[in-house]
């Protein structure tokens, strides 16, 4: 732990090794790195988290796994009805191919029940802000991964998991968005 200076002023967060330096969680001078951190939390945090959320939609709604697909678009590409899987395989192809500075999905989970169809649009993202040691000579970029939509989004270093409790908060929020688009679709429909 150490003294940083923030927006919100004197704080003192986590901290680590890089170099010969301390540096708040989440700092990563070198692209490469930001990638490797990039590709293990999508599959270690985000991919298994919307696999929960996916598998608690399943569960819920009465529908079968093939009901749910992902399409989307980024600053660079877009895709259309994949499983899964296959989603997981276009963000980790995204993220070599193109910089993990712009790193931005916008996903829209598309479910269909019978005649009904709806989805929830999620946007996974990296972001950057910058932090000063106490005395403003050094600055540090500190990285997080992002997760959320618009008006909601669930920030975490790309040094650190989601906690259980923050995957609790995403996977409630996440429900809830699934339930009030299906509850508006069908009013629509009435």
């Amino acid at each position: 732990m150490r003294y940083f200076a923030t927006d919100e002023g004197r704080e003192l967060l986590r901290s680590k090794r890089y170099g010969a330096n301390i540096v708040p969680f989440g700092t990563y001078y070198d692209e490469g790195e930001r990638v490797e951190r990039i590709q293990s939390r999508l599959e270690n945090d985000l991919i298994p988290l919307m696999r929960l959320i996916e598998g608690l939609t399943f569960h819920e709604y009465g529908i079968l796994p093939y009901m749910i697909t992902f399409s989307g678009q980024t600053d660079y590409e877009s895709f259309n009805t994949l499983r899964l899987n296959e989603f997981e395989q276009f963000c980790k192809d995204h993220i070599i191919h193109y910089s993990p500075d712009y790193f931005k999905i916008l996903v829209n989970m598309e479910i269909r029940k019978g005649t009904i169809f709806w989805d929830a649009q999620f946007i996974i993202k990296t972001d950057c802000i910058r932090l000063q040691d106490e005395e403003a000579i050094e600055e540090f970029p500190v990285w997080y991964l992002v997760f959320g939509d618009l008006h909601d989004a669930f920030y975490e270093t790309l040094d650190d998991n989601y906690s259980a409790s923050m995957i609790k908060d995403i996977v409630k929020w996440a429900m809830a968005l699934i339930q009030q688009n299906y509850e508006s679709t069908i009013n629509e429909k009435e």
